[in-house]
Formats: structure tokens, C-alpha cells, sequence
């Protein structure tokens, strides 16, 4: 059994008279470790293919089957717990609570699984150690550069140990020397703690540390690159 399966997916967005096919059929599978990249310009449907998958949205038709369960059958309530225990998130624009510190903002989903004191505490410090970012887990966001912040969202996403991590663009607000160490730190993390990462990107020196590489474009599959 696939870890992850996308079976015939289309997406179709209304606007008053005006249909815009997100996605026109994608079918894919992914194994449980793996690191891929969904590649393409903007509006090829990345954003689109990573909401479903993650089950941020519903599909027009298709299925996404994690580890043989269709997710798109489960109440509201069953996925987003489902969402919680078992898939991390990584948006471009981090997306932490400015009035938290590093240290609260990985915190937090520990919190919402009822986590007790200490251990959220433990885990929380030794994902920021993880991410390089010891020496800083008091701060909060608006003290952090942009880098940084984004070191906090990835330890965010794996604080909780999901089986998928789901990046959006994840190095897009953030120069190409820095973007390349938050590459490198989420390609070793997934070889580490064996979680499949999922990332979108259209820039080429982001793309090159994907072990596998899927093109989009105009919400169809265009190629893919066997893992290297």
C-alpha cells in the first residue's frame, strides 16, 4: 500500500459566470520518507494540489487516500484531528502568533493535543535545537529575521511527529543563501525523524535538493524526475 495516493484530482473554482480549472485530473503517488517537490510557474495549481492533499479544501472530483483512507470521507471533526496528529504545515509567510515566543509557537500544537507541561516543553526545546535556534527560543517573531522565523515554523510542523509535512513555497520570502539553508535543514529532518515532505517551488536551485521532482503546469502533471 502507498502512503499517499492522488487519484484523478480536479479542482474548479466559480467565479459569478467564470469557471478556472485549478487542477485537470492529477494522479500521484508518493512513498512514505519521501522528498518531493511540486514545481511550476505561478497559477499552475501548486498551492491547489498542497491544500487538498492536506485537506485544507474540497475537490470538485478525485481522491487523496493516506495510507489506504480516503480523507475526503471523514467529517469535518475526524479531519481536522487527522490534521493535527498527523500532518505539519509550512506556509511563506510562517504564520506565527506574534504575541508567542519561538518557544510557545512550537509549543502550541502540543498544547491543542492535550500535551502535558513538561513534555511540550522538552519536545518544543529540542525541535528549536534541532533548527538551529537554541540560543533564541525566548524571542518572539517580530525579533527573528525572516530565516529564523521560518526555522521556528519548521519546528512547528514537526514538533507534533506527523507522518507529512506540506510546504507552500517555503523559501519564497527569503533571500537565496538563507533559502537554501531551510532546504537543507527540512531535507535532513525528513531523512531523520523517515517524515514524507511535499514542497512547492518554482525556483530552479530550490528544486535541484528535491530527491523527486513533479512538474505542473496548467493544473495537469507534466513530468516527473525519479528521485535522484
Amino acid at each position: 500500500m502507498k502512503f499517499l495516493e492522488i487519484i484523478n484530482l480536479h479542482k474548479v473554482y466559480k467565479d459569478k459566470k467564470t469557471e478556472v480549472h485549478a487542477l485537470r485530473g492529477v494522479s500521484l503517488e508518493i512513498e512514505k520518507g519521501e522528498f518531493v517537490c511540486i514545481e511550476g510557474p505561478s497559477g499552475s495549481g501548486k498551492t491547489t494540489l498542497l491544500n487538498l492533499i492536506g485537506g485544507l479544501d474540497l475537490p470538485t472530483q478525485g481522491k487523496v487516500l493516506i495510507e489506504g483512507e480516503n480523507i475526503y470521507e471523514w467529517k469535518e471533526s475526524q479531519l481536522a484531528e487527522f490534521r493535527l496528529k498527523n500532518i505539519g504545515f509550512i506556509f511563506q509567510t510562517y504564520n506565527l502568533i506574534e504575541v508567542l515566543t519561538a518557544l510557545e509557537n512550537v509549543e502550541f500544537p502540543l498544547l491543542l493535543l492535550r500535551v502535558l507541561k513538561k513534555e511540550r516543553r522538552e519536545r518544543a526545546e529540542e525541535f528549536l535545537k534541532m533548527v538551529g535556534l537554541a540560543d533564541m527560543m525566548h524571542r518572539r517573531p517580530a525579533e527573528l529575521s525572516g530565516g529564523q522565523q521560518q526555522r521556528v515554523a519548521i519546528a512547528r510542523a514537526l514538533v507534533t511527529e506527523p507522518k507529512l509535512v506540506l510546504a507552500d513555497e517555503p523559501t519564497a520570502n527569503l533571500d537565496s543563501k538563507t533559502g537554501m539553508k531551510i532546504m537543507d535543514i527540512m531535507r535532513d529532518m525528513s531523512e531523520k525523524l523517515k517524515v514524507t515532505f511535499i514542497f512547492s517551488s518554482h525556483d530552479p536551485r530550490v528544486i535541484k535538493s528535491a530527491k523527486r521532482v513533479v512538474e505542473l503546469r496548467d493544473g495537469v502533471i507534466e513530468k516527473e524526475n525519479d528521485e535522484k
